[in-house]
């Protein structure tokens, strides 16, 4: 059975007490930056406010309506649990509680069961349930591996199977598990998509592409295992971009998406006898602080009622302003640099002059890549669109920054000037419809880049036709290629161990697989893989926080000596992949290793 109150009376009671609380509470402020997590009908008019503000996101309706899966952190312990708010009562359930962040609620049909993705030692990264009125344990459906994320889950409307999707880069492939099956995930569709929502009937799929060169929503028919979404197939649904909460009323009659003027729209869609959508028709605006909502993940902050006819929105305050700090080798702040704003990927240039980065606006939530001059404390704009720009790294000589851009149908990399006049030059294009772009180094003599896409590690020649060179390709995850300052070797994450960890191998053993890796780490990485500029010291983000060094001695064969740490980072979010926090792909040491950039909150006064 499903948890419900058992009686009016039980709800009144509960109702009543937590007025006593708040009365008793006085005037005891939120905690900072809570959301405010409500119930709104189609005009936007507050129906109810059944919680007192905390750290909500990711709300989720019950089948019924009547009940809302939130994630839920804890301010003080910062554990992100999942807790069950019914709405008639106003009364709160904790589901979970582990020091692993739990993310993406999803209600079963029957409303029994919640399935949500989590970390579980030993099992790592996975899709797990739980019974809703949490009379049962959580149980391990499927075990995910590789450098992506698991996004938007779902349950099949027959409640026999889940789907989700691989955020790889940016791009993702959506995959079916069965939910009492072998733990083995059947793909279903290929990128170049994310944000994915089968509809109620399991006939259509609805999704966000930046195929025309912004992000829009599009709807086709579910799709034959493997293939890729054509123009040929599917129907685009917004007309002015969609940012996110791709959502289904319960007989899969009507979509609904967030524009980003913050609107949310309304699409009616007929799947037979031909695919058919109408006009997007605006309901209501949402709340300025809520930049892209999305359909799953951990920014989602809205959700649709299986009948359309409610939404629940944990609105957000003003996002909290950060700055750039300057860190010696003993994590010690040597100076705050650059206004107050939204800053991640801090990338230090040769000569520490300037630190590229990506910028986020908080109206719009583009992402571009911004270069501020530490000295003059002025910032130029290196990319405004309405794209995606990341991982910006500079050129050995300092006068350009390259970052990666999806326009179109492609993924590239570009660079451009550091002073931000001029245009961006193509430098590659990646194939179409194959997973996105990281970009992670480029070379002392400016003669290679390296990226990764999807678990592929490749070395860019920039010299002649440009044709990237696979250089660990496996069973296992590769990424966050650094080369050394000599050029003879790349140090890259793998997780050939069950966990990432710092590895080391020849350049010169690109054309075989005869030279072993050198491991470096011992206790985990997360990235942010750095070397002197004299070769002799590696370091990298342990999994433990903190910024750690390892000696290494060349005479034929890499001498490792054992991992020391230097202090607990600041700043590094996101875990290994993340589209805006992305510790593989930091560059933000010099080049003696004593300077480091990171990102910390912007002080109210100085």
């Amino acid at each position: 059975m499903s948890w419900r109150p058992r009686s009016t009376r039980v709800c009144i009671a509960a109702v009543l007490f937590t007025l006593v609380q708040v009365v008793m509470r006085g005037q005891t402020q939120p905690t900072a930056n809570a959301r405010r997590l409500v119930v709104l009908d189609r005009k936007g008019h507050l129906i109810t406010t059944p919680v007192d503000p905390a750290l909500y996101s990711q709300p989720a309706f019950s089948p019924d309506g009547l009940r809302l899966a939130v994630v839920k952190t804890d301010p003080q312990t910062h554990n992100q649990d999942l807790w069950i708010i019914d709405l008639a009562c106003h009364r709160s359930m904790r589901l979970t509680s582990n020091p692993s962040p739990e993310t993406l609620p999803a209600w079963s049909p029957d409303g029994r069961f919640i399935a949500f993705v989590s970390s579980r030692p030993p099992a790592g990264g996975g899709v797990y349930r739980v019974a809703a009125d949490g009379s049962t344990g959580e149980e391990l459906l499927y075990r995910h591996t590789g450098f992506g994320g698991i996004n938007s889950l779902e349950w099949s409307t027959d409640g026999q199977s889940l789907y989700f999707s691989d955020l790889i880069n940016i791009s993702g492939a959506l995959y079916r598990i069965a939910v009492d099956g072998d733990g083995q995930r059947t793909e279903i569709m290929r990128p170049p998509f994310f944000g994915s929502r089968v509809s109620p009937d399991g006939q259509l799929i609805a999704y966000q592409s930046s195929r025309s060169g912004r992000n829009e929503i599009y709807v086709q028919p579910f799709p034959v295992s493997g293939t890729v979404p054509t123009p040929a197939s599917e129907r685009r649904v917004s007309r002015e971009g969609g940012v996110g909460m791709v959502s289904w009323r319960n007989d899969g009659h009507e979509l609904f998406y967030l524009a980003p003027d913050r609107w949310v729209m309304a699409v009616d869609v007929t799947a037979s006898p031909i695919l058919t959508v109408t006009e997007p028709r605006k309901l209501f605006r949402a709340a300025d602080t809520i930049r892209a909502p999305g359909s799953g993940g951990p920014g989602a902050v809205a959700a649709v009622s299986p009948d359309g006819q409610r939404f629940a929105v944990a609105i957000p305050s003003q996002p909290a302003l950060q700055r750039l700090a300057v860190l010696d080798r003993n994590g010690r702040t040597i100076r705050s640099v650059g206004p107050p704003d939204l800053y991640s990927q801090p990338s230090l240039s040769p000569d520490e002059k300037r630190v590229a980065f990506v910028h986020t606006d908080p109206s719009s939530g583009a992402y571009d890549i911004r270069v501020l001059d530490l000295a003059r404390q002025r910032t130029a704009a290196i990319t405004s669109d309405t794209a995606v720009d990341a991982s910006p790294i500079w050129s050995p000589d300092g006068l350009y920054v390259a970052f990666v851009s999806t326009r179109g149908d492609y993924t590239g990399i570009y660079r451009k000037a550091r002073t931000g006049r001029g245009s961006a030059e193509l430098l590659y294009q990646h194939t179409a419809g194959t997973p996105s772009v990281v970009l992670t180094d480029w070379s002392v003599d400016g003669r290679f880049m390296s990226f990764h896409a999807g678990d592929i590690l490749y070395v860019l020649p920039l010299d002649g036709d440009r044709r990237p060179i696979e250089v660990v390709r496996n069973e296992f995850s590769s990424v966050g290629g650094r080369f050394s300052p000599d050029g003879r070797y790349l140090a890259y994450l793998s997780d050939e161990s069950g966990r990432y960890e710092v590895y080391v191998r020849p350049l010169t053993a690109l054309a075989s697989d005869d030279a072993r890796p050198t491991q470096v780490s011992t206790q985990g990485a997360l990235g942010m893989i750095f070397w002197h500029r004299d070769g002799r010291e590696l370091g990298y983000l342990a999994a433990d926080g903190n910024v750690t060094v390892v000696n290494i001695v060349q005479d034929g064969a890499l001498r490792l000596g054992r991992p020391r740490p230097l202090f607990p980072a600041r700043g590094v979010q996101g875990g290994p992949y993340g589209v805006t926090g992305n510790p593989a792909q930091l560059r933000n040491v010099n080049g003696a290793a004593d300077h480091f950039v990171f990102i910390v909150p912007s002080s109210p006064t100085r």
